[in-house]
């Protein structure tokens, strides 16, 4: 994961560390602590990605 804030990313680096967020998910073990943190990670990341390709879209319409 990045030192990088979601808010701060674009598109790209936000696709980027959702990658990598989901290869770690599937590599911790069930019993992880860290497992319930990197999902939370995933679902910040996941809606900062739909507000940046909302936004894209929205500029390209207007």
């Amino acid at each position: 994961m990045t030192a990088k804030p979601f808010c701060d990313m674009s598109i790209d680096e936000l696709d980027a560390e959702l990658r990598q967020l989901n290869a770690q998910i599937r590599r911790a073990p069930a019993w992880s602590a860290h497992l319930s943190a990197m999902n939370e990670f995933r679902r910040d990341c996941e809606q900062w990605l739909r507000r940046r390709r909302d936004e894209a879209q929205e500029k390209a319409r207007g």
